[in-house]
């Protein structure tokens, strides 16, 4: 059983199951309690904390950001790590739920003024699926490789299985739950966590703040920030549990949705992982309208 609870862990922390609104904490297979020290946080639970003032004037120009992790693909599906080196093809599944998520935003009128995606094709993909779904005709996805999932070294491309079986079972479980600049040395050469965390970081920072120069080069007469969506990878959550420490250790389903907001240096959040596209249209829709 404790094992059963050890390999779903690493599983979702890899980004190669589904299942679950957030991480919870489990025991690794040896007994070490690290893991069960780290607190999560369900979706519902966060959801309707707010950070900031909702209403008024100083969130009238804030960038409102909508954070989505790319549809299910084939290496998910037969838990492969497929990594930021590679690709891999969404599968039926993944298809169909990024346009049941453009389609849900359509019906509350919800549209998006930019689109960014990582470089690889599952994010670019996802991105051009949720537009098509949302009706988005003149909107379309522009790469930011600093977006790229994380480099799993000697386990890119390989089975999870194969993977822990020559390296240890605690190979990845001890990646994923090392703090970023802790010195953690990973076994199998994954990406320094530090080093993918400052990278998304300033990718999303430039996301944000090109985002908000498009916007007054168009010279749209707009009472409201851009609207941005983004799509990117399982590795998001890592970002999200540096930027947001309260978060604890985060999860990030095929095509969910997290909903941030932006404004003079400063990140706030609002939905972590929402899976229920039309609360999440709904809210978007409110959310439009209140700031």
């Amino acid at each position: 059983m404790r094992r059963k609870k050890w390999r779903r862990t690493v599983l979702l922390l890899t980004g190669a199951l589904l299942g679950t609104s957030m991480l919870t904490a489990c025991q690794k297979a040896d007994g070490k309690s690290a893991l069960t020290e780290k607190k999560t946080v369900e979706a519902a639970e966060f959801r309707d904390e707010a950070p900031l003032q909702w209403k008024g004037e100083e969130l009238r120009d804030a960038v409102v950001i909508c954070l989505v992790r790319h549809g299910q693909t084939v290496a998910n599906a037969e838990e492969i790590l497929a990594d930021g080196s590679m690709d891999s093809p969404l599968t039926d599944k993944g298809k169909e739920d990024a346009l049941r998520l453009g389609k849900a935003l359509a019906e509350d009128d919800f549209r998006f003024d930019f689109c960014y995606a990582s470089g690889l094709g599952r994010a670019m993909r996802t991105a051009g699926l949720i537009l098509k779904g949302d009706q988005d005709e003149l909107v379309h996805a522009e790469a930011k490789h600093g977006l790229n999932d994380v480099l799993f070294g000697k386990g890119a491309g390989r089975k999870l299985d194969d993977v822990l079986a020559e390296y240890g079972e605690n190979a990845i479980a001890d990646y994923a739950y090392s703090v970023p600049g802790d010195g953690y040395v990973s076994p199998i050469g994954i990406e320094d966590k530090l080093h993918f965390v400052r990278r998304f970081d300033r990718a999303m920072t430039e996301v944000a703040e090109e985002s908000l120069e498009k916007m007054k080069k168009q010279g749209t007469a707009s009472n409201r920030g851009p609207q941005v969506l983004v799509t990117a990878h399982s590795s998001a959550a890592y970002w999200l549990s540096w930027k947001f420490p309260s978060l604890g250790a985060a999860n990030l389903e095929n095509v969910s949705a997290s909903v941030l907001l932006y404004r003079n240096g400063q990140w706030y959040i609002r939905y972590v992982n929402e899976l229920d596209y039309d609360h999440l249209a709904s809210k978007l829709t409110e959310l439009w309208k209140n700031i």
